[in-house]
């Protein structure tokens, strides 16, 4: 048994209790939301990111040559003080999808390419929604292709400004040499390695949007409840295309859902990271996400969003630096 603290075995049994005598009285409620789940995963989940997974374990397996990161590693490490060998994984955040950037952050870890408190930050500001699903599934059946575009440029400008406020003022770690696993390791090896890898993460998210869509099933239909659970679902819902049903999905972009929050939890564990600011700091990139839609309510000037949590994550970084110790 789990050595957990008596008032925290309460708070977690408790409610475990209480769903599965729910479960059991609307068996077939639960088993018709499992397979809409199942279904969801079959036709979108697995084709959209299995590839993905395989391929950002590969790319992280093989090592990106060290002059091709010369100059990008370089700036990636200024501004957010990471080693830039970790470049990378912060890219197949950006444009992967969620969760991939917390199982490219991990496996940065993993490989030797940062820190374990580097890549602890990485997972938090590396883990967005994907180009792919923004475009393809807000662009075309929730609001328009603008507001998908706004939304994107918006996800990975407070992605970038978070990254940039949780690197200021610290250092990046000194540069270590290839893992001994990298240099033993044959191309086949890597090949079947990226394989296995994806696979075992493609199951485990599965086994989140199966459990996920279960517990959506009980809760009212309402975009906010329902996306601050499971994204997909919530951004489905969102009402009429205003001001503020774009607010709410700039939110729950922000948020990315407790779905994927256990799907972060599960890599980083795996690789020992920590993940204490994850859910505060999800909360204040959904925030900040949605305030600038607000701000930005005459449509034309959508593109400008983006300045606002980049003109003050510049601000406090350049506050946070010149108050750093020994700084003349």
């Amino acid at each position: 048994m789990p050595d957990f603290p008596k008032a925290k075995r309460t708070l977690l049994l408790l409610p475990a209790l209480g769903a599965f005598i729910l479960l059991s009285l609307r068996a077939r409620e639960a088993a018709g939301a499992a397979a809409a789940g199942i279904r969801l995963c079959l036709n979108t989940v697995i084709p959209s990111l299995f590839p993905f997974l395989i391929l950002s374990g590969l790319i992280l397996g093989v090592g990106i040559p060290e002059r091709w990161l010369r100059l990008p590693g370089k700036a990636f490490e200024r501004a957010f003080h990471i080693r830039g060998s970790a470049l990378p994984a912060l890219l197949i955040g950006l444009f992967g999808g969620c969760p991939l950037g917390a199982e490219a952050a991990a496996e940065a870890y993993r490989r030797g390419c940062c820190s374990r408190e580097e890549a602890g930050r990485l997972l938090i500001f590396s883990n967005n929604c994907s180009p792919g699903f923004l475009l393809g599934f807000v662009g075309t059946q929730v609001f328009g292709v603008r507001e998908a575009i706004l939304l994107l440029v918006l996800q990975w400008t407070v992605s970038l400004w978070l990254g940039l406020l949780l690197g200021a003022g610290k250092a990046a770690s000194a540069a270590g040499g290839e893992t001994e696993e990298r240099q033993r390791t044959s191309p086949a090896g890597l090949v079947a390695s990226a394989v296995l890898g994806g696979a075992r993460s493609m199951l485990s998210i599965c086994a989140y949007v199966v459990f996920f869509s279960v517990c959506c099933a009980f809760l009212p239909e309402n975009a906010l409840l329902r996306g601050l659970a499971e994204l997909t679902g919530g951004l489905a819902l969102c009402p009429e295309k205003g001001a503020s049903a774009l607010a709410e999905a700039a939110f729950l972009v922000g948020w990315g859902g407790l779905s994927v929050a256990f799907q972060v939890y599960s890599a980083a564990e795996k690789a020992g990271l920590p993940t204490r600011l994850y859910l505060p700091l999800r909360l204040l990139h959904g925030a900040v996400m949605a305030l600038c839609v607000l701000a930005l309510r005459l449509g034309p000037f959508y593109a400008v969003g983006a300045l606002i949590p980049a003109a003050s994550a510049a601000i406090l970084v350049k506050s946070c630096r010149n108050k750093r110790p020994g700084r003349v």
